[in-house]
């Protein structure tokens, strides 16, 4: 009786210390992979026509979802909003809504002509991508980085 107190007191505790190390990964950070990063390029008046930068999203649900984009604000280095550049990129999906268990692709559209009172630099924001069908799970996490010239 003893040995089988002992054997699972030992199963108890390697439960309670994995539990605890997804704990501290989760503080920490490590419990998620950093996100990717997709460079945009805005173009002064003149250029090129707008560029255009994607990434693949899979639905994993038994219906079709439709597609929610939540994209932050453009920021400066230093963490000052660039309220100019509100419409600089336009996240968009085809298809929409996702059929059940396919893939479908994001791409962002970059406004060509920023405004005159953009001034040139390098600008950052955070895309999270959901699907929402019986639930609504995120899909996708990127980072912009839109270098306006």
């Amino acid at each position: 009786h003893a040995e089988k107190l002992l054997s699972i007191s030992h199963s108890q505790a390697d439960l309670l210390f994995k539990h605890a190390q997804r704990l501290m990964r989760t503080v920490r950070g490590g419990g998620q992979p950093p996100a990717a990063v997709l460079e945009l390029v805005a173009s002064a008046p003149g250029a090129p026509p707008p560029t255009q930068n994607g990434f693949a999203i899979h639905n994993g649900f038994a219906s079709a979802a439709d597609v929610r984009f939540d994209l932050e604000p453009f920021k400066s280095n230093s963490g000052e909003v660039a309220a100019w550049l509100e419409h600089a990129a336009k996240p968009r999906c085809t298809p929409n809504p996702v059929p059940a268990r396919s893939a479908a692709r994001v791409e962002i559209a970059v406004v060509p002509n920023p405004p005159a009172e953009s001034p040139p630099g390098v600008y950052f924001s955070k895309l999270v991508v959901s699907l929402s069908a019986d639930i609504e799970r995120p899909v996708a996490t990127r980072l912009l980085k839109l270098r306006v010239s």
